[in-house]
């Protein structure tokens, strides 16, 4: 198997079309299919299998992506270590992060490492949690920072970062902030979110797992507030803090997101809704000496204190 061979079995494995795979790979439609059917004589079995318009991998196909996948990661750990050596303190390094953590945690963590690693090249991905599990997966990406609710997945390494709760977010001269009460296992003051079903809660994507949380504890307050969708956390925080509603967040943003007015946090919910900070590796191979430093400095500037 050559790295290039490797390279175009899994583009058609990621798109499932002679297509769109030979579009990301810049050759022509007719040049990947004798590609693939002139590995495929060579091997002596079928790798993808059409079903209907896409192509599904055969079980050979299976094996032949979970090997090409090893050695392009191998390759890449190779290029990294010479990298490093022939720099002298420098390297490669790309990160996946979710858009809404990758505005704080980048700032916060990439100027400290480049400080450490000088000569390092640094590339990131911001996406949804989903398509940055496959970018790991694929080895597109060397680590994953974002968040885990629930039993951690077996097929990654998982550094724990910090437990970060979810809570409500609004203007400091909220009435209800005098009705808040210290609750044990909470973080802020905890608050009945019946007492705000009347108030315009301002929420963010579905898509985004703080807007899913957020809908489930709306549901199980079992009230229907009026709503207001936006895009990211910190437009949410910006206008729960000039008294536009109330949002929902991590305790994480208390400490991280300024705003031009400051806000006030409460915790709520019938018990404190968790959740684990982590940065994700591949189980195969150990990270590199700069991906460890990423690790470490990520837990330094956002370990729970």
């Amino acid at each position: 198997m050559h790295l290039k061979e490797a390279e175009y079995v899994l583009a058609i494995e990621r798109h499932r079309t002679i297509y769109r795979a030979a579009e990301e790979l810049g050759i022509t439609q007719p040049s990947l299919s004798r590609f693939l059917q002139g590995l495929e004589q060579e091997l002596g079995v079928k790798l993808f299998e059409r079903s209907g318009k896409r192509l599904v991998l055969t079980y050979a196909g299976k094996q032949y992506i979970q090997l090409a996948r090893q050695m392009i990661q191998l390759n890449q750990r190779l290029e990294d270590t010479m990298l490093d050596i022939a720099q002298q303190g420098g390297g490669n390094i790309s990160v996946g992060v979710t858009p809404a953590r990758g505005r704080y945690v980048l700032p916060n963590v990439l100027p400290a490492l480049r400080e450490k690693y000088p000569g390092c090249h640094i590339q990131v991905m911001e996406s949804g949690t989903p398509q940055l599990e496959q970018a790991l997966r694929e080895g597109i990406v060397d680590l994953v920072v974002f968040t885990v609710s629930g039993p951690y997945s077996q097929e990654f390494r998982h550094e724990y970062v910090s437990t970060e709760e979810v809570v409500l977010c609004m203007e400091k001269d909220s009435p209800y902030i005098k009705r808040g009460v210290w609750r044990r296992g909470y973080r802020f003051p905890w608050i009945d979110l019946k007492e705000l079903e009347h108030e315009l809660f301002i929420l963010v994507s579905s898509a985004m797992r703080t807007g899913q949380v957020a809908a489930q504890m709306l549901a199980d307050a079992g009230i229907h507030p009026e709503m207001m969708s936006v895009t990211n956390v910190e437009t949410a925080i910006s206008m729960a803090a000039q008294g536009m509603g109330v949002c929902f967040c991590t305790d994480m943003c208390s400490r991280f997101f300024e705003t031009r007015f400051a806000p006030v946090y409460l915790s709520t919910g019938k018990h404190p809704v968790n959740w684990d900070f982590v940065v994700a590796t591949r189980r195969e191979g150990a990270p590199t000496k700069i991906a460890e430093e990423f690790i470490r400095i990520t837990k330094e500037v956002f370990g729970n204190s």
